[in-house]
């Protein structure tokens, strides 16, 4: 199960620990892997006080539902998660103290924090199934998104080719990242900017863009554009290059959920789990996964929400409903801010004309 967008502090929010308790007593995952911005490390709570013992205590909060059922677990950072009072390798270190983590940092040299792999096994013992943990790093200082880096690419490549070395061939991958890659963009198509479900996208990739449904699956959806890097390194064009990887799956953009294949590689998104941060309301959910030893090629993924559990009651509905409406971006938050000054503008104005008829009517 992929776990994505927590994103919380040490004030965790009782939904979000309700929404991953009932998923993982609904799907009984054999693994889980949160895919970044576990902790909201710019959040005010964290500000005042003991900084390293607040995120310590996130971090335990967001755990507890997986440590408590003995669950395996692993995980990479978002670009939320660092802080400078308790950075990315002081956390990867507390994540270590709980004993069903799976996480280490599998090359110290390389750009990023806890670049790992697992292998899964079957039931003869022999492994089946690799799955790389990547970390895209965090935010530029010019804005934007940082992505993978080359060496990091090249650190695939060795651990790949390891394998293929070891067993007579490759073993077949799936790669989990924080930050998506720029290839996304290929599921989607451009639209005017009136048409009904459109959202805008920034940056490289201004304009307005749909969900390409004869790419993606029937139950997705896109509420904010795909926050990819600016800076292309074609991943994808290295994951190709042995065939062996089978999809790439990632978190960031909170009100997206769809998955599709974009050059034989399924891209896909676990929309946000946490209610402490926007997101789709009863969407909020988990991505779930199913690997047949002996088809390891044809899983099955699918999603599961708040709306799937029946037993799920929010507790602090107001609360996830000021988060749902609230705008997703920076970008966002601009247009917003615009959009109202001329709500209010426009309303001054009629205000003053108003106000000049009646005066004039009165004389």
């Amino acid at each position: 199960m992929q776990i994505a967008d927590v994103q919380d502090t040490d004030k965790t929010s009782p939904d979000t620990l309700q929404l991953i308790e009932k998923a993982l007593d609904k799907e009984k995952p054999d693994l889980v892997v949160f895919s970044g911005d576990q902790v909201k490390g710019y959040g005010l709570f964290l500000k005042f006080g003991k900084t390293d013992e607040k995120i310590k205590r996130a971090i335990e909060n967001i755990l507890s539902p997986v440590v408590e059922r003995n669950i395996p677990f692993t995980f990479c950072f978002g670009n939320h998660d660092d802080n400078p009072a308790f950075t990315k390798k002081e956390q990867l270190e507390f994540y270590r103290s709980f004993k069903n983590c799976l996480a280490f940092d599998g090359n110290e040299s390389i750009k990023g924090v806890a670049n790992h792999y697992i292998t899964v096994s079957g039931s003869d013992e022999k492994e089946k199934l690799l799955l790389y943990i990547l970390d895209t790093n965090g935010s530029l200082s010019l804005g934007g998104y940082d992505s993978l880096d080359e060496n990091q690419l090249n650190w695939y490549r060795k651990v790949r080719d390891s394998f293929e070395k070891k067993n007579g061939a490759c073993l077949k991958s799936i790669v989990f990242q924080h930050i998506p890659p720029v290839e996304v963009f290929s599921l989607l198509k451009r639209v005017k900017k009136n048409e009904k479900g459109s959202v805008e996208s920034y940056r490289n990739f201004k304009g307005f863009y749909k969900l390409d449904y004869n790419m993606v699956d029937k139950n997705g959806f896109m509420k904010e554009s795909p926050a990819v890097p600016d800076r292309d390194i074609h991943e994808l064009s290295a994951f190709k290059e042995k065939g062996e990887v089978l999809g790439v799956y990632f978190g960031h953009d909170h009100n997206n959920s769809f998955h599709g294949k974009v050059d034989g590689i399924d891209l896909g998104y676990a929309q946000g789990c946490g209610f402490n941060i926007y997101g789709p309301g009863l969407d909020r959910g988990m991505r779930a996964f199913v690997f047949d030893e002996n088809d390891i090629e044809n899983y099955e993924t699918y999603t599961v929400t708040c709306r799937d559990l029946t037993d799920f009651k929010m507790k602090t509905p107001v609360k996830d409903f000021a988060y749902t409406v609230s705008p997703p971006s920076v970008y966002d938050v601009r247009k917003a801010a615009v959009k109202t000054l001329k709500y209010a503008a426009l309303g001054t104005a009629v205000f003053v004309v108003s106000k000049e008829i009646i005066k004039r009517a009165k004389k």
